[in-house]
């Protein structure tokens, strides 16, 4: 068996990863949150209950998905590249709070926020109202409130994820690891 040695590869901590789908899952993130009133005045029109039936079932879920994935990717950059981990990576995504009962609260590094999403065992979403109907949607505001508890422990922690925050310091994280974003005319250039 010959062994290949991927340890000087200019990209480190990516088990081989492609880049595009960081900024592809940064992008679904957005979308979803900031699409979701169009979809959701949609749903609610005589036409739309397919849609509403569609919103109703994959939103939360969809969202969920893409939350774990872009936390798993961003932990494992900030593990490759700790040594240069910027200031701006850290500012603020949330607020924490080490006891769910508790007013008292801590701001939320993209590295905590991270941890979070991955160890979090109640995913709750914040929407602009609450449907009495099942038929009627509400679109999703871009806050997601984590629980969970530490090992040993059955204080819950909560966490309060602000949704364009996070999505900021992925792009942040995505354009030092590989660059800025090239656009379509710029990529045809390119070549």
């Amino acid at each position: 068996m010959k062994e290949i040695d991927t340890s000087t590869a200019p990209i480190k901590g990516h088990l081989r990863l492609g880049y595009d789908d960081l900024r592809r899952d940064i992008y679904r993130l957005f979308t979803h949150f900031h699409g979701s009133k169009a979809l959701a005045d949609l749903s609610n029109t005589d036409t739309g209950i397919y849609y509403a039936d569609l919103q109703h079932r994959f939103e939360e879920l969809e969202i969920q998905g893409l939350l774990l994935r872009l936390a798993v990717r961003i932990r494992i950059l900030e593990n490759a590249y700790r040594e240069a981990w910027q200031e701006t990576w850290s500012k603020p995504v949330g607020r924490l709070f080490n006891d769910s009962t508790s007013a008292e609260h801590s701001p939320l590094s993209i590295r905590e926020a991270c941890n979070k999403v991955i160890h979090a065992r109640y995913v709750n979403f914040c929407r602009t109202g609450i449907a009495e109907e099942n038929e009627v949607i509400f679109p999703l505001l871009p806050t997601v409130v984590l629980y969970g508890t530490r090992i040993r422990s059955p204080v819950f922690w909560k966490c309060e994820l602000q949704i364009n925050e996070f999505l900021d310091s992925a792009l942040t994280i995505a354009e030092y690891v590989y660059g800025p974003l090239m656009s379509k005319s710029d990529e045809t250039m390119a070549k």
